[in-house]
């Protein structure tokens, strides 16, 4: 395997795995890691870390398809015009949901 071709594989490990992810408190104890006080086993949700993963850009494409199901109402074109001016929204903004939510918002 030459160079290049572990650069690529690693980027794309990057890109699938790694890149975006980041850690909340785990939903199902609350951060604690167990699942009440009593000396109970740890969470099977976090496996005890008291930490979950999430991908805020996956959370951020979830509420996009949400709001193009709602279509634009007044509110939610509050919220975009606000959200694109953030830098994520910016980032957001180049890929091809942004600019088709974009379109739809300027029709």
């Amino acid at each position: 395997m030459t160079f290049h071709e572990r650069k690529q594989a690693r980027k794309e490990y990057y890109e699938n795995y790694v890149k975006g992810w980041k850690l909340r408190p785990c939903s199902a104890c609350n951060g604690s890691g167990y699942y009440d006080h009593n000396g109970s086993p740890d969470c099977g949700s976090c496996d005890g870390t008291g930490e979950e993963r999430y991908n805020p850009i996956q959370d951020e494409k979830e509420m996009i398809d949400w709001i193009l199901r709602l279509g634009p109402e007044s509110w939610t074109r509050r919220w975009w015009e606000s959200y694109k001016n953030t830098p994520r929204g910016q980032e957001f903004l180049n890929t091809d949901e942004g600019r088709k939510i974009e379109e739809m918002f300027n029709s």
